[in-house]
């Protein structure tokens, strides 16, 4: 309702919950700051589609990326890149590996966004966030390794049909 109102103070001041009304304050001060570093002004580019969804960043089953990581299978598509479900040689554990697209691999914005990601990723100590590990670039491929954590997509469960109480738990972890 803010985002719409001409006077976005007055819907929170119209909010009787003081909770709700700090919540609403405080992620409306985020928005505001991120609109002014144009936080989500990506390039007309990524939103157009640049993907190539029939062919794969990486090859799947037993390619060894930096000497490394064999990957086991994609585990899905973004828009600027995939990730990879993939047996760590060195820690001797599954890890997600993302990948960049190789379309936007070699362009200097796109690089900034990738390591911005993962700076943004490892600010965070939430058990409801993976925990990044390590940035690579091998001659073929950027990309970073992270925690893989084993577990049904949000997509399907919401497919399945919630109760409002399931709803209601899952929006608040978001």
């Amino acid at each position: 309702r803010m985002m719409e109102a001409s006077d976005p103070e007055s819907v929170l001041e119209a909010e009787p919950d003081a909770v709700i009304r700090e919540a609403a304050r405080d992620l409306w001060r985020r928005h505001c700051a991120a609109e002014a570093r144009n936080f989500l002004g990506a390039s007309p580019e990524l939103v157009t589609g640049l993907r190539e969804p029939d062919r794969p960043v990486l090859p799947e089953k037993a390619l060894l990326v930096d000497g490394r990581f064999e990957v086991i299978r994609l585990l899905g598509r973004g828009g600027m890149g995939e990730v990879y479900l993939a047996d760590d040689r060195v820690l001797g554990e599954p890890v997600a590996i993302k990948t960049i697209q190789k379309r936007l691999a070699s362009r200097p914005e796109i690089q900034k966004m990738f390591i911005a990601e993962i700076q943004n990723a490892r600010r965070v100590n939430h058990d409801n966030v993976c925990r990044i590990f390590d940035l690579f670039a091998d001659s073929k491929v950027n990309f970073f390794s992270m925690e893989y954590v084993e577990g049904e997509r949000l997509s399907e469960r919401l497919g399945g049909g919630l109760s409002s109480k399931e709803s209601a738990s899952i929006a608040l972890r978001l």
